[in-house]
Formats: C-alpha cells, sequence, structure tokens
C-alpha cells in the first residue's frame, strides 16, 4: 500500500477559469484517494468556495500581483513557509503563485519539490529570474498538452527531462448524462429560448472572453441565419468587466440580435445545457487544452472548434467532431450547418466523442499520473 502523499496546491485566481475546473478536479481527486491536500488561494475565491465540502484543508492567501504589495506579500511568503515544512509536494498553477512559493522555499537545506502545471500559452520571457524559476527552483513543469510543450520548449528554459505532458481531466460523476431525463431537459431549454421542441440548437458555453472568440460564433450563426439554416444559437458565460471596450461592443451586439440568437448569460447548470444541445461550438485558436470541449463530448454534443492549439488535439476531425479554419467565419459556419443539417452525423460524432471522453480524459486518470509524478519527486521523510 502507497503511503499518504501531503500535497499543497496553490491557485491565484479568484474567480471560475478552467484552470480552477483542474484544481478543484485535481484536489478532490487526491482526498478521495486518502492523500492529504490543502488548497491555497484567496479568500472567498471561487475555487475556494467550491471546495467548502471536501475532506481537505483550505488556507487564505492575498496573492496581490503587485510587489509593492509588501505586506501581503509578506504575510504570503510567511503562510508558505510555514505550510511547506508540513508537505511533500507542493504544486503551483500561475507564475505569481509560483514566484510565492519560489520565495518561501528558498534557502531551506532541502526544499521541497515543486511541481508547476502551465494551463496557457503566454510566452515567457528569458531573463534570468526566469532562467533561475525554471531552471533552478521549479522542479518539473507541466504541460495540459502537446500545444502548450512545444510552446515551453520554444522558450529553451526548460530542459526536455524537467518536463512533460499530462492531459486534463473531468470528474465523469458530475458530467454524466446517465444521470439527466433527456426528454425533460431538451424540453426546459427549448422552452428558455422560445424555440419548438424540435429545433436544433448550437451552444457556446465557456468564458467570454476575447481571447475565446465569442464574436466569431455570432458572426457564424448571422450567416447561417441568413442563409435560411433553422436552428438556434446560445451564448452561455459570464461578460467580464475587462477590457471595457469590448465588453460593450459585445453587449450592444448580443442585444441587438436576432431571437434566435441569444445571450444566455451564467448558466449553473452547465453539464445540462451542454445536454440539451445538438452542437458545441469554441471559436479560439489559441486553446490550451479544452476542457469546455471536453465536458461537452462528455453530454455527447459533438463540438465544432479552431483547427488549432489544445483543440485540435482533443477533437478527431471527423470522428468527434468538426475543426474549421482557424479565424474563418465562412468556414465555421459550414462546419456548424454541416452537423445542424445532418442528425446522423451528429450522433454518430456524439457516441464516439463520448468514448474518447472514457478513454483519454477521466479524472481518475489525470490524477493517477500526477500522483505517479509526485511519487517519483517525492523527497523520503525523515
Amino acid at each position: 500500500m502507497r503511503a499518504t502523499l501531503r500535497v499543497l496546491l496553490t491557485c491565484k485566481k479568484q474567480g471560475w477559469s478552467g484552470e480552477t475546473a483542474f484544481l478543484e478536479s485535481l484536489a478532490r481527486g487526491l482526498a478521495e484517494r486518502g492523500h492529504e491536500v490543502t488548497v491555497a488561494a484567496p479568500a472567498g475565491s471561487a475555487l475556494q468556495q467550491r471546495l467548502e465540502s471536501a475532506p481537505l484543508q483550505i488556507e487564505n492567501l492575498h496573492l496581490v500581483h503587485e510587489v509593492t504589495a509588501v505586506r501581503p506579500l509578506v504575510s504570503d511568503v510567511r503562510l508558505l513557509r510555514k505550510l511547506l515544512r508540513e508537505v511533500d509536494i507542493v504544486h503551483t498553477q500561475a507564475s505569481w503563485d509560483t514566484w510565492l512559493v519560489a520565495m518561501a522555499r528558498s534557502g531551506g537545506r532541502r526544499p521541497v519539490p515543486m511541481v508547476r502545471t502551465r494551463h496557457n500559452l503566454k510566452p515567457v520571457r528569458r531573463h534570468r529570474l526566469n532562467r533561475w524559476l525554471y531552471q533552478r527552483s521549479i522542479t518539473r513543469t507541466v504541460a495540459v498538452s502537446q500545444t502548450v510543450a512545444d510552446d515551453i520548449r520554444e522558450t529553451r528554459l526548460v530542459e526536455p527531462d524537467r518536463s512533460e505532458v499530462i492531459l486534463n481531466g473531468i470528474d465523469l460523476s458530475v458530467f454524466d448524462i446517465k444521470k439527466m431525463k433527456m426528454s425533460a431537459v431538451r424540453a426546459k431549454w427549448r422552452k428558455h429560448m422560445g424555440a419548438p421542441p424540435e429545433a436544433v440548437v448550437v451552444v457556446y458555453c465557456s468564458r467570454i472572453v476575447p481571447r475565446k472568440q465569442p464574436e466569431l460564433m455570432m458572426e457564424a450563426a448571422r450567416r447561417l441565419r441568413s442563409q435560411g439554416v433553422d436552428a438556434w444559437f446560445g451564448l452561455a458565460g459570464i461578460l467580464p468587466a475587462e477590457p471595457e471596450d469590448w465588453n460593450a461592443r459585445m453587449r450592444r451586439e448580443m442585444e441587438a440580435d436576432h431571437p434566435r440568437i441569444q445571450y444566455l448569460g451564467f448558466v449553473k447548470n452547465t453539464p445540462e445545457l451542454l445536454a440539451a444541445a445538438d452542437v458545441f461550438v469554441l471559436p479560439a485558436d489559441q486553446e490550451p487544452f479544452g476542457l469546455a470541449t471536453v465536458e461537452a463530448m462528455a453530454m455527447r454534443c459533438p463540438p465544432v472548434c479552431a483547427a488549432s492549439g489544445g483543440s485540435g488535439e482533443v477533437i478527431r476531425d471527423g470522428v468527434t467532431g468538426l475543426l474549421f479554419e482557424p479565424g474563418s467565419v465562412k468556414d465555421c459556419a459550414a462546419k456548424i450547418r454541416e452537423l445542424v443539417e445532418n442528425e446522423p452525423l451528429r450522433r454518430r460524432m456524439a457516441r464516439k466523442g463520448y468514448a474518447e471522453v472514457g478513454e483519454r480524459f477521466r479524472r481518475e486518470r489525470m490524477v493517477q499520473d500526477y500522483l505517479q509524478l509526485y511519487e517519483s519527486l517525492r523527497v523520503t521523510r525523515r
């Protein structure tokens, strides 16, 4: 029987995102296997709220991303230094919490191994501090997809033997279509959208931010409406406060759109919406992984995504979904139309996608992969 691991997970995010969804899933998976898990995150954050009932310890960090904010910075480093004395592995997610942990563990005679998962495709500058961080402080850098791994390799900051790929996974007890009363779920959402019971529904269900390119999906929907394609379109998510000009333009466009192209706002029960929909669209061409796409596939909703980034790794084009030329409204619309007007194709892709999630993207596989990594890095307790 393997010894219990003591794991410290850090997260700087206040709101909900793919990064926090990943961390919630990993924390629960580790705790359910009997490991001692501590999650350090901003007080009152979405992650903390979601983990309130989980069998783990929660600690409050300030994580004020300003080097001039001396008091909260010192407080965070002191707390992290205390927590590091009590764990076997520390696992960070973003730049700022990684730097705080690096400061907290520096100078220790036997520093706790540090794992850093990169969830984005932001460029990493090759200055001296980053060279120290990636080559001396971080024990192992993990990429959530081969796309992110390639991006890391291009920085030439991380040696090949200090990095690896671990694909994200989702909790299939949450995204479980077998729990759904499908006729009732489909009827509920069509009524909510003012659509007839037999309507084909196409949804975007992710964060509504510029890099996800939700406006491309809206433009494709307008093109299809002008062509007489019989479908209803919905965008689900929260509009961010920033950038203000983009936010204001998106609001104006959504308010002025055709009744068949609707803004659904924040949807609490994402699995239900995805189960009710017939097609899922994610136009982002710089998607690091594509967690929302995997969630759609788990609910047997075939995806249409840009043929780049992590989406191109998650989807097998023509088998589990359709890929379109990045940035092309015309091609995106054509692929959506192909699924809207071909029910047998939708059903076939839905079955294949559902099976693919079970084989490649289960939370249990992800947790096991991280446990194997933790065990390989673990320093024997005295």
